[in-house]
């Protein structure tokens, strides 16, 4: 009688959370987030070279210089429209006369439609070529190539926070091209290096992955993309987040890092109510990363890796590949993200050669990972610079 009792005020629990709204946002896909706040909203579309279309959200400000955002891992294009117009860069760059473009990495519910494959039927295939390989060579110039097509401009500028920035990083690398297309680009959390990683989070899943054979389990049960996008899960763990904040944090801090100073936890319902799945191989290419100490692609043993790449081991990621004469970049990092730690930031800045800087990189002492995205006072020590920036810069309009 005592486990029904308990059973039914679960269920009631779960009820009430389903019904109880304070937040409209959690319930807005990201048109819904803007249009919400009097700003325009549209989804286009672009496909890519291997047959993904790809979703990309688009605040018109006709005439303006094009700006595109790319989110990290776990996310999409929601993530920067989370918070307000005085705090989120989305609203800043549009209020400050730019024609503001947001990218979805194939995969997300932005960016699943395919020419032949299908994420149920297909999904082996489907979900290994959304390892960030694939997204940086065919996603990225597909997006930067259609947005310059349609606004007469000769170069955008491009802020890519956490993977949003690897896939630049491997982009300007393997199709150099790229750097005469982007005008300026502001480097949020950059994970090229991540050896050094303290993400508690980070450091599980990869000592999982060595000893606890995880690739092995997820291929045996035809696991190939991971989560928490279940609503119900989310939904309970929004009223985890309101009822016992101290839970949110540390769940937060396992993955991010600490800095509940800029992070308002009254949005916390919000901030996890447009998760995204994370394909395994991405996973694993990204503990790879950490583990070998090597900006690499993705290595799939040496048989595989001579059939993809034409030698035995993953293929380097040169930075010096970079043309000196294009692109600028601007780098922000936090000394509380434990996820890309300062030190692992200081590696990627001796490899860049000098001449790639716009200015000095910019350590905020309290930022964690999250806080470059979702911080509320990440307008005043970050937003601000990267506008100011953008405003100075020539994107060469040729009509």
């Amino acid at each position: 009688m005592k486990l029904v009792s308990l059973f039914i005020i679960v269920l009631g629990l779960i009820a009430y959370a389903f019904v109880r709204n304070p937040l409209p946002d959690v319930d807005r896909d990201v048109c819904g987030l803007i249009t919400s706040k009097n700003y325009p909203c549209e989804l286009l579309h672009t496909q890519t070279e291997d047959g993904f279309t790809i979703g990309i959200h688009h605040m018109s400000n006709p005439g303006g210089k094009p700006i595109l955002l790319w989110h990290g891992m776990l996310q999409n294009a929601a993530t920067w429209a989370m918070n307000f117009p005085n705090q989120d860069l989305i609203y800043l760059l549009f209020d400050a006369g730019f024609d503001v473009y947001m990218g979805n990495s194939r995969g997300t519910i932005y960016s699943q439609e395919h020419t032949s494959l299908d994420p149920k039927n297909d999904s082996e295939e489907f979900w290994e070529r959304c390892d960030f390989d694939f997204g940086s060579i065919y996603d990225l110039p597909a997006v930067i190539d259609y947005i310059l097509e349609n606004t007469g401009y000769q170069k955008l500028g491009y802020v890519g926070h956490s993977r949003g920035s690897t896939l630049m990083n491997v982009l300007l690398t393997e199709k150099p091209e790229y750097a005469y297309k982007v005008n300026l680009y502001a480097a949020l959390s950059p994970p090229v290096h991540v050896s050094k990683t303290k993400s508690p989070a980070i450091l599980l899943l990869d000592e999982a992955r060595k000893k606890l054979y995880m690739n092995d389990l997820f291929s045996l049960f035809g696991v190939h993309n991971v989560g928490i996008n279940n609503p119900v899960l989310i939904k309970m763990f929004s009223e985890v987040c309101k009822t016992t904040p101290i839970v949110c944090k540390l769940a937060i801090f396992m993955f991010a890092g600490w800095d509940f100073d800029s992070f308002n936890m009254s949005r916390i319902p919000v901030y996890i109510s447009h998760p995204e799945t994370v394909p395994i191989q991405d996973l694993n290419h990204g503990l790879q990363v950490k583990s070998s100490g090597q900006f690499s692609s993705f290595d799939y043993g040496n048989e595989k890796n001579l059939q993809v790449y034409g030698q035995p081991t993953p293929k380097l990621y040169k930075l010096s590949n970079i043309p000196l004469d294009g692109v600028k970049w601007m780098i922000f990092y936090g000394g509380n993200d434990v996820m890309v730690v300062p030190e692992d930031i200081h590696t990627l800045v001796d490899e860049l050669h000098p001449q790639l800087l716009y200015n000095e990189p910019k350590y905020l002492p309290t930022f964690s990972h999250l806080d470059f995205v979702w911080g509320i006072n990440a307008n005043k020590f970050i937003y601000k610079d990267i506008v100011n920036a953008m405003l100075e810069q020539d994107f060469g309009k040729i009509n």
